[in-house]
């Protein structure tokens, strides 16, 4: 698998000392009737993205190592106007997630039993291999999907993570013939360089 790349503080910094406008500042008297649910914004800069979210006060630093924004239609979670997906098509990889209120966030035990839940009335497959580890500031669930071809392996991280209010939910798959431990070694090492910073913190 390829190198990942990892932010350099320099840009950090430069990126905490922008003014975010508050949900309250973008809402003024004359489009206050208008005004739609906000959206996640996906700014790009030269080696990462920026993802902000009006209502929330931090931002995520996504590292681009081959991801560009991706749509995979709607329905369910994909029309929560916080969420965002990526992808890397050559790589196989798929990185998706959700902006939400701390206040939701149950922990990553009640989070992976709604979701098996979920899976089971819908009769989609049992995940297997699973693992619950802590990777970095990222409470995770390792899993795999199996797939009709044995050769294939389909591996995923579901990640969470909480600071000041806001409840940050990745998902990382990635599909492909290469072994399955080298898969989730590469997605270990893909989240560990998804940072999350306060919108007025300061270097």
């Amino acid at each position: 698998m390829k190198k990942l790349a990892c932010i350099p503080m320099i840009m950090v910094g430069v990126l905490m000392s922008v003014v975010f406008p508050t949900a309250a500042e973008d809402i003024t008297p004359e489009n206050k009737v208008k005004a739609k649910p906000p959206k996640v914004q996906v700014t790009e800069k030269n080696e990462f993205y920026m993802l902000t979210f009006a209502p929330s006060k931090i931002f995520l630093v996504v590292p681009k190592n081959g991801l560009l924004p991706a749509s995979f239609g709607g329905g369910g979670g994909m029309d929560n106007p916080g969420y965002f997906s990526m992808q890397d098509k050559k790589a196989g990889v798929i990185l998706s997630g959700w902006f939400e209120p701390e206040s939701s966030y149950k922990g990553i035990t009640s989070l992976w039993q709604g979701e098996i839940t979920s899976w089971s009335k819908r009769g989609l497959p049992n995940p297997i291999d699973v693992s619950m580890v802590k990777i970095g500031i990222w409470d995770s669930v390792l899993y795999d999907i199996s797939l009709p071809s044995p050769k294939v392996n389909n591996c995923h991280i579901r990640a969470s993570a909480v600071k000041d209010g806001t409840w940050i939910d990745i998902h990382l798959s990635v599909t492909s013939d290469r072994p399955a431990s080298e898969l989730r070694a590469y997605l270990v090492k893909l989240l560990k360089t998804i940072q999350i910073f306060g919108k007025k913190q300061s270097t």
